[in-house]
């Protein structure tokens, strides 16, 4: 991408350079030949920046697709290794509802474990939803066709780093809901 742009900006400045030391060189006249190896040469060199620029587009080569590709699936496989773990998530949720309505108000201390942990379930589930959403099917590809391989691989480290984050909510609060509805089962 920036070679594209420093060949842009060494055309112009050539283009200018040439227009102000010969004002007549780009005119295409035939009474004056002499002026016209100026537009040859500018013609010549844009012939050049544009076939360099053609060649040098913004796609990936094979092995850095191949890197963008493996880097993903090991991100997906993350995701993978939690999905699963949201029925959990609602089973605990539903069931410390279920005690939390049922149980006695006089006991505020469980009361608001109960409560931190139906957030902290529900925290974990949204996390989970909104991380989704973000990475919706087909996203690898369609940053392959509009960004840099440096810039989807930063995308890719930091999804990942999010997901990382989403699994170990998930991962803590089923530890705590499944703790409480042990605690709560004991009681009974």
């Amino acid at each position: 991408m920036h070679s594209q742009v420093y060949i842009v900006i060494l055309a112009d400045i050539l283009f200018n350079t040439l227009q102000h030391k010969y004002p007549y060189a780009l005119r295409i006249t035939y009474s004056k030949p002499i002026a016209m190896k100026p537009f040859y040469a500018v013609s010549f060199i844009l012939f050049f920046a544009l076939t360099f620029y053609s060649c040098t587009s913004p796609g990936a080569s094979k092995q850095e697709k191949q890197t963008e590709l493996e880097a993903f699936e090991s991100m997906m496989s993350i995701h993978d290794d939690v999905m699963p773990k949201m029925g959990e998530i609602n089973r605990l949720s539903r069931q410390l509802k279920q005690s939390f309505e049922r149980m006695d108000t006089t006991d505020r201390e469980l009361m608001g474990k109960i409560d931190n942990t139906l957030r902290a379930l529900e925290t974990a589930d949204q996390g989970m939803m909104a991380w989704m959403n973000m990475n919706a099917g087909g996203v690898l590809e369609k940053m392959q066709a509009e960004k840099g391989h440096e810039e989807i691989m930063a995308y890719i480290k930091s999804e990942e780093a999010m997901i990382k984050t989403v699994a170990e909510q998930m991962n803590t609060s089923i530890a705590q809901g499944k703790a409480l509805v042990e605690q709560m089962t004991a009681k009974e």
